[in-house]
């Protein structure tokens, strides 16, 4: 199951990013670990890793001031 929140006039642009299936297999991955944020900068850039089951690393990148770009 994948839960998502975002603002109504960001659904379909961000469902069409989420619902891929990296992003899913990610999402259900046997390894039932949770991602940990590695950095959390003033300008709202945020960078999250997981680790995965088959040795791999899941890394995001998340801009949570929405209005402007982020610098990471």
């Amino acid at each position: 199951m994948v839960f998502c929140g975002l603002h109504c006039r960001e659904v379909l642009t961000m469902w069409r990013c989420v619902l891929t299936r990296e992003a899913i297999a990610i999402n259900q991955d046997l390894s039932f670990s949770a991602a940990d944020r590695v950095s959390n900068r003033s300008t709202g850039a945020q960078v999250w890793s997981r680790p995965l089951s088959n040795g791999d690393l899941a890394v995001v990148f998340y801009n949570s001031h929405s209005l402007m770009p982020a610098k990471v």
